[in-house]
């Protein structure tokens, strides 16, 4: 990486990583990840404490911890959003589509990319079939985990 290079990336550091850590302190999103150009950079959310239950007598046995349920998989066909950003069906504005509804797909094809800070990374079918459904439109702002197309196996 030239020093231009790193400059440049420690501006952007320094100017959108607060946003970002403002973003998600501020809403129900635990992660957010980039990817660009070889660089990765991860934000999470740190975990709450674990809630205690209070024992119900002074001579009760020790209380146990409270967990929150187990978020359910979703479908094997269907494909969740792992950033937060912008979904868009094409690489490029003007660009043609990555897949159409229809479309027969290969397990960790792109279908469609999530724009983060100007940065892009893939939509991936989760395994081989047909394109069913799109769940979230051109140019639509996307969460983590949401779902974002239906693939049928074949």
């Amino acid at each position: 990486m030239s020093s231009g290079d790193e400059a440049r990336l420690a501006s952007a550091l320094q100017r959108d990583v607060p946003a970002l850590l403002r973003a998600i302190a501020q809403s129900a999103v635990e992660e957010i990840r980039v990817e660009r150009g070889g660089m990765r950079l991860s934000l999470r959310r740190e975990q709450a404490p674990v809630a205690i239950q209070p024992a119900a007598e002074s001579g009760a046995a020790l209380a146990t911890p409270t967990e929150a349920p187990a978020a359910p998989e979703p479908p094997a066909g269907q494909v969740t959003s792992a950033y937060v950003g912008i979904f868009h069906r094409s690489r490029e504005p003007g660009g043609g589509m990555l897949a159409e509804i229809g479309d027969r797909v290969e397990a960790g094809t792109a279908i469609g990319v999530i724009e983060t800070l100007g940065m892009s990374g893939d939509v991936e079918a989760p395994l081989t079939g047909r394109l069913a459904e799109l769940l979230v439109q051109d140019g639509e702002a996307v969460e983590y985990g949401q779902p974002l197309a239906v693939v049928e196996p074949e």
